[in-house]
């Protein structure tokens, strides 16, 4: 069950960006302690969720991102925490500017992720609210405020789908990680399919 402040964030976004966006849920079993204490840890400071954006660049393409430290051939969404007294909207205009250093506008808000993390006896409740963007002007990465991204790249929703895929093979240190990470991609594969079904339906 949603908090009161949350369901209402998420009406709101959903008003104005897209009376389509659905709410989902994830429940996930972390097998790595110090990951689930890092992620406990990031919550109890000053994050009471995240904001994903999947960006269209000109060319029609998405981009994903990666750092140094990732397994090698794994991308992700970018995506950025909310601060307890922050609202989504303006920690996404902030995690741009910070991630990635370019300009947008929203196509649409997809929806939120309520997320059941869970390790042994202890359970955490985390939210993902996951946008669409367009990129409209600026350097990618040259303009960004911080510098944790190392590499990005193009790719096209089937090449995305892939990389969600691949995510879900790895195993070892990095199994939680990726698992939650490839919620994101998995999201916006149903996405996709909802919007070819409604299409569908139209002609």
């Amino acid at each position: 069950m949603l908090e009161s402040y949350v369901e209402r964030e998420f009406n709101e976004l959903k008003a104005a960006y897209n009376t389509s966006a659905v709410i989902k849920q994830a429940d996930l079993t972390f097998t790595n302690k110090k990951f689930f204490q890092n992620f406990k840890k990031n919550l109890n400071t000053d994050r009471r969720g995240e904001v994903v954006f999947l960006v269209e660049r000109k060319n029609g393409k998405k981009i994903v991102i990666k750092s140094g430290k990732y397994p090698r051939g794994i991308y992700r969404i970018p995506s950025g925490g909310i601060g307890f007294e922050e609202k989504a909207i303006d920690a996404l205009s902030r995690e741009m500017k910070e991630e990635l250093g370019i300009n947008f506008t929203i196509q649409s808000f997809l929806g939120l992720v309520e997320y059941k993390i869970n390790y042994k006896d202890e359970a955490l409740k985390f939210y993902s609210y996951l946008f669409l963007l367009k990129e409209v002007s600026g350097n990618l990465i040259e303009d960004a405020t911080e510098d944790e991204i190392t590499e990005y790249l193009e790719a096209d929703d089937e090449r995305l789908i892939q990389i969600g895929d691949k995510m879900r093979e790895i195993k070892g240190g990095w199994y939680d990680w990726c698992q939650f990470r490839s919620q994101a991609i998995y999201f916006y594969k149903d996405y996709l399919k909802e919007l070819y079904q409604c299409q569908k339906r139209k002609k």
